[in-house]
């Protein structure tokens, strides 16, 4: 297949990204100015007493140090697709042509005034990533789901069939869309916007029944001999249940918060059509551990339910949603 939705996240960090160490750094300064004295003749050996003045002066530079190469970090970064964020990911996005988009416009003339609600960074970065497929018509997979994507504001995900499928017949290109609003499942109003821009010949509301609309004959996205066939998808609701095995320790509370948020980014970034709720994925991402890496969670006891039936992965269909209604993390203190 020539389309490969790449997942960004993935990326290790660049080779031009230093890592920083304040207490190494602080110790190569000293050793220099150790170095530097020694050659001078001025005996200085009081390198160790970080109440020596010389000694303070290297680790207050150390700190400007770290703070020039966290600068220097960040804008390495920023020249990147995968780690630019806000005003310079909006300029790599702009390279391509690609916007940010207004999901809820600005009234200024309000009681107080009301901002606008922007597109999120995924979201466009996203839309950058898959820009260079729209280069051609809809026909590749990839461009329909940028052009399915950039129609309206709230369209979370699009889900692109061919006859090969054997969801749709020879000729028809199935386009399942998710909605980032409510239980993701799309209003009427983002399928009507998608339809119009890929000049779609059916579209299959939630409840309003299905509708053919009258295509064009004068294409600017949809290739010629495409029947697009616009439908909502449908939800896969799932509940989880974990209880975190923790050694006997300082707070328990606040490895369960980070496990949570881990948790909670896991399950976001699985809010795509078809997507598998892995039961080893979810394992991995609440085994917290320390900085150092070593394990703070020695066990966790995970069940997720499909309709109250447990299950050890969930499997949405081609046109499922997996919505997570229900997350309980607790713990236990190990003995």
């Amino acid at each position: 297949m020539r389309f490969v939705d790449l997942d960004l996240s993935r990326l290790p960090m660049p080779d031009a990204v230093e890592a920083i160490d304040y207490d190494a750094r602080a110790a190569e300064r000293i050793a220099e100015l150790k170095a530097r004295l020694n050659d001078k003749g001025i005996a200085w050996n009081v390198e160790d007493l970080k109440t020596d003045t010389l000694v303070a002066t290297e680790r207050h530079a150390t700190k400007f140090d770290m703070l020039l190469r966290n600068r220097v970090n960040d804008a390495a970064l920023a020249t990147t697709l995968a780690f630019a964020r806000k005003k310079d990911l909006e300029h790599k996005a702009a390279e391509m042509g690609v916007v940010r988009q207004v999901i809820v416009p600005a009234d200024p003339t309000a009681n107080p005034p009301v901002e606008a609600v922007m597109e999120d960074d995924e979201s466009l970065r996203r839309r950058r990533q898959l820009v260079i497929e729209a280069f051609s018509t809809a026909g590749p997979e990839g461009a329909y789901m940028f052009f399915a994507l950039s129609a309206h504001p709230h369209a979370l995900d699009a889900a692109i069939y061919d006859p090969h499928s054997g969801l749709c017949e020879d000729g028809e290109v199935l386009c399942v869309i998710a909605s980032s609003q409510g239980d993701g499942v799309p209003a009427d109003v983002i399928l009507d916007s998608i339809a119009d821009t890929l000049d779609a010949r059916t579209i299959r509301y939630a409840v309003t029944a299905e509708r053919t609309r009258a295509i064009t004959r004068r294409q600017k996205i949809r290739p010629l001999t495409d029947k697009v066939i616009v439908e909502t998808c449908s939800t896969l609701d799932y509940t989880l249940s974990i209880v975190l095995k923790i050694a006997h320790g300082p707070a328990p509370e606040a490895v369960v918060a980070e496990a949570r948020k881990r948790l909670d980014a896991y399950i976001a970034s699985r809010r795509q059509i078809g997507r598998i709720i892995s039961d080893t994925a979810i394992a991995a991402a609440v085994h917290v551990a320390d900085a150092s890496g070593v394990a703070l969670v020695d066990d966790a006891d995970i069940v997720a339910t499909v309709a109250g039936d447990p299950v050890s992965d969930v499997v949405p269909g081609p046109k499922q949603l997996a919505r997570c209604t229900e997350v309980a993390v607790t713990y236990e203190i190990l003995t």
